[in-house]
């Protein structure tokens, strides 16, 4: 309402108005915006914003490409905003509408980049991802496999924190790991047309995700199966010999499930008869396999850091996608830097 006293002061008839009497007017034309044209609406008692939310994007663009046009330096004001998700649409507006939008890419870049300095342990993930995607079963562009490897690593490593603990191995898993594995794909087949993941390594959801009936031991067991053969054929694990001694070991514990998993009945009465040994046989081979050795012990903070990196690379590519304006040659050169950490 300030913002329309301050207008109507610029109006003739209104500048003999006292305050309380702009206030008053101020309200009335709020009123009749949010009731005749239904632009903006009262959230809670004299706080308005838009009906629409992608046109108060679309104007925080609009206000950002006139800051740009005028200061380039305004550009470092967007960029602060990279990781906020409810920003993500300005940022797309906001390249649509510059004439030379490379620096503002730029700058998102360098943005991404910096995410990583505060903490080295990011950067030595970034790093590894690099190194392992190199050698990777996958032949497509590198940064595409880069970025495929990178979220399925931090997927796969969050699953293994999850289901590597034998004092939980009684205890549901709450939420279940590896639901996000087809997510995996979108971002590599934007960097790289003909991505794909082979057949014999292709994500399967009856494959990777048991049924959640299950008693939650075997349920746990055979997430972290599905876990560790994701890790070994992907080149993703962080120890690959302790690994692959402790796949051997527990495929072996879980011979009897896959044997019987497809005749309830018979699965049903294995448990009834095992399950005790079973148990503490599986606790054992947890026991014996520390979770230090096989995952990279990110904190909470870190993984979030670490998927804002992800989140922030992708919007990158999009904006690289989303504008006409860009050289072909700039946005493959951009492309090509993604998920590369330089100190």
């Amino acid at each position: 309402m300030l913002y329309i006293g301050d207008y109507l002061r610029t109006i003739p008839d209104y500048q003999d108005v006292d305050p309380v009497g702009l206030q008053v007017q101020s309200q009335g034309i709020l009123k009749a915006i949010e009731c005749h044209h239904g632009v903006l609406v009262e959230r809670s008692r004299r706080v308005y914003s838009f009906a629409n939310w992608s046109l108060q994007q679309y104007l925080s663009a609009r206000e950002f490409t006139t800051k740009t046009n005028q200061n380039p330096d305004a550009i470092a004001e967007l960029v602060t905003h990279l990781t906020e998700q409810s920003w993500r649409e300005v940022f797309l507006f906001t390249v649509t509408l510059l004439r030379h939008p490379e620096q503002l890419i730029q700058a998102m870049k360098q943005g991404v980049d910096q995410l990583l300095i505060p903490d080295q342990r990011l950067g030595q993930f970034v790093n590894w991802i690099d190194h392992q995607s190199k050698s990777s079963p996958l032949s497509h562009k590198s940064v595409a496999v880069r970025a495929f490897d990178f979220a399925l690593a931090l997927i796969l490593d969050q699953g293994l924190t999850q289901t590597l603990n034998s004092s939980r191995l009684e205890q549901p898993l709450e939420p279940p790991p590896l639901q996000q594995l087809p997510s995996c794909l979108s971002l590599p087949q934007k960097l790289d047309a003909k991505f794909t993941v082979p057949e014999a390594l292709a994500f399967k959801v009856e494959d990777y995700l048991p049924p959640t009936s299950l008693p939650p031991p075997l349920y746990r067991a055979l997430i972290l199966n599905a876990i560790l053969e994701y890790s070994l054929a992907f080149n993703l694990a962080v120890n690959p010999e302790h690994l692959g001694t402790l796949a051997r070991s527990l495929t072996t514990l879980l011979d009897p499930v896959f044997q019987f998993q497809s005749n309830g009945e018979r699965l049903n009465s294995w448990w009834f008869n095992h399950r005790h040994s079973w148990i503490r046989r599986v606790g054992f081979l947890m026991g014996q396999h520390d979770q230090g050795e096989h995952d990279w012990q990110f904190s909470r903070n870190q993984t979030r850091s670490l998927w804002d990196y992800y989140d922030a690379n992708q919007l990158v590519v999009d904006c690289l996608r989303s504008s006409d304006e860009v050289n072909i040659e700039v946005q493959q050169q951009m492309e090509d830097e993604l998920f590369l950490y330089r100190e």
